[in-house]
Formats: structure tokens, sequence, C-alpha cells
């Protein structure tokens, strides 16, 4: 497991759930590139440290130098980002069913005057 290729802990981007023994056995940049994996998919922090052995700073400073920010405050966003779109459903919704009462009105005019 030692030589295990970085892209294989993270699987094209998702997490990868190793075991215990299979992260004890990992190179310590494998051991942090799996502890930024975990915390990129949602992992909670004190779950990342227990299972890899890292300290906060040590992910945190770790994940700076890669450019991310270990700030937490970004996760409320796709909480957001659902609001918003379940606010844009329900509106597309009513105006489908706007439209359909329109077409059902239309479609029964057309038919008055067919019968005419």
């Amino acid at each position: 497991m030692n030589n295990l290729p970085t892209q294989e802990l993270t699987d094209g981007g998702s997490h990868v759930d190793l075991t215990d023994k299979q992260i004890q056995a990992l190179q310590p940049k494998q051991l942090i590139d799996y502890a930024i994996s975990m915390y990129t998919c949602g992992q909670p922090v004190q779950l990342i440290m227990n299972q890899c052995g890292l300290t906060r700073t040590r992910l945190y400073n770790q994940m700076r130098k890669r450019g991310i920010s270990p700030n937490r405050q970004a996760a409320s966003m796709p909480v957001t980002l659902d609001n918003e779109l379940l606010s844009l459903y329900n509106e597309a919704r009513e105006e489908i069913g706007a439209l359909k009462f329109q077409l059902n009105e239309a479609r029964q005019h057309i038919a008055d005057l067919e019968a005419r």
C-alpha cells in the first residue's frame, strides 16, 4: 500500500474510503492527499484528524499550500444554492400551471369555434 498512486486515493476527485490499516500504511504525502480528499468531500475535521492522525494546523497548512481555503463557511453555499434552485423550481411549476390553464382555455375556444 505504500506505493499507492495518489490518484487512486481520490478516484477522480471523489473520496475513496480506506481501512485504518491502509491509512497507516500511507506515505506522508499520500496521507495528506487522502485527508484533503476527505475534507473536500465534506467529512468532519475531527473525523479526519482521528483517522489520519494529523493535527488541525497541519491539515489546514497543507490545504493552504494547495490553494484550498479551509473555511467551512463555504459549506453553506450548497444549502443556499439548493434553496435558490427550489425557489426557481417552484416558480417554474407555477408558470407551467398557468400555461396549461391558458392552453386548455385556448383549446376550449377552438372547440367552440369549430362547433359553430
